[in-house]
């Protein structure tokens, strides 16, 4: 059990980092003029903010965030699945229990959050008035469709939390995971792997004419995660030798470099390699040291950071910077702070009670439930 504890504390620690690698790829995006523009007029620029600019070039493959929140959930959501099984063979997966626990852990924290966000555009269009032509979607039917999952495919984005559209696909995932289950115990990792990374090629094509995202062409990664937990739960030693892990990430890091330019959702699919080189390394790592307790607690209110960072970044480049972007890297690393700490009293006034109080109410509900079969 504590060896299981220490590997989601590893897990909780990459979390952290992929929070903080989204909100810095975003605030880079918006408060700053870039690497090359930087390089064109780097005559007029400090040395300083042409070093730091430099230093924020691997930012620019921002996609990385995504596939490792996607391995990552396949891992976490599967880990617990793949325990059960390995003591108990016949275990199948109670389905509406499943669903109750992701709408405990999604919902409160989401709707709190599309209030938020309704409340930062409409700051946001206070401030800057008739200066722009808006097209910040606020109204009900938008933020319905988040609330169901159907961003990019019949709804906007809601506000400018346009990062939505990785958890509708993450919806999408949880929703068809006990159907997962049954395919792979009537096919195999093998055959479901193959048919899902062929299924999501074809998928990637056709939504790129469509110009929708559907999980499908994602879910290769998410798989990948799952079957990671799987073989954790069924060995101690490592899954991948360090030449191995070497060779995916090289082969993840070219394939994603190669298909950046050419097919995007191949990107995700490559990227997943050395995502769960990661999850694999920091397997037996124990986390004492005081900057990763840190990043582990970011990576515990890393739904909320994620939830609210992009509103809230808009509306302060709005406010202060009337949409502004600098030569130099550092106002967009003073957008970070505020984003992490509005994220963590998000995770510690709502998503971490709503969450305990719908255990213990879930809880409850199981247990008056099996009394009264057992007094049927």
């Amino acid at each position: 059990m504590g060896q299981e504890n220490n590997r989601l504390r590893n897990i909780e620690v990459l979390r952290g980092v992929a929070a903080l690698w989204v909100i810095a790829v975003h605030a880079r995006s918006v408060a700053w003029i870039g690497i090359r523009e930087q390089l064109q007029h780097y005559q007029h620029i400090d040395i300083l903010d042409q070093a730091l600019g430099f230093l924020t070039i691997p930012l620019s493959w921002g996609e990385f965030g995504v596939p490792l929140f996607f391995v990552i959930s396949g891992y976490v959501i599967h880990l617990a699945q793949a325990r059960v099984q390995s003591l108990h063979a016949g275990h199948r997966l109670n389905a509406p229990k499943f669903y109750a626990r992701r709408a405990i852990k999604i919902y409160p924290a989401l709707i709190v959050a599309l209030g938020l966000t309704a409340f930062l555009g409409w700051l946001t269009l206070r401030h800057l008035g008739s200066r722009v032509q808006s097209n910040l979607a606020l109204d009900w039917i938008t933020a319905i469709g988040q609330l169901f999952g159907l961003q990019n495919l019949l709804v906007r984005p809601y506000g400018a939390n346009g990062p939505l559209w990785t958890l509708a696909l993450e919806m999408q995932f949880y929703l068809v995971y006990p159907y997962l289950l049954k395919s792979l115990a009537a096919w195999g990792w093998r055959r479901v792997f193959a048919s899902s990374v062929l299924i999501a090629l074809l998928c990637g094509y056709a939504q790129d004419v469509l110009e929708i995202k559907f999980f499908l062409a994602f879910y290769p990664a998410w798989l990948i995660g799952a079957w990671l937990a799987e073989q954790h739960t069924q060995r101690d030693s490592p899954v991948f030798s360090r030449r191995a892990m070497a060779a995916l990430s090289l082969v993840g890091i070219v394939g994603g470099i190669w298909c950046h330019r050419k097919f995007d959702y191949g990107t995700v699919l490559f990227l997943s390699l050395p995502a769960i080189c990661m999850i694999e390394m920091s397997r037996h790592w124990n986390p004492r040291s005081i900057l990763a307790r840190q990043v582990e607690r970011l990576g515990a209110a890393s739904y909320s950071i994620y939830l609210l960072h992009s509103p809230l970044i808009v509306c302060m480049c709005a406010i202060w910077f009337d949409l502004k972007t600098f030569d130099s890297p550092l106002p967009s690393v003073g957008l970070i702070i505020p984003c992490v700490a509005a994220g963590w009293l998000m995770y510690r006034l709502v998503e971490s009670p709503s969450n305990e109080a719908g255990k213990r109410w879930l809880a409850r509900f199981s247990a008056q439930r099996s009394a009264g079969v057992t007094q049927a």
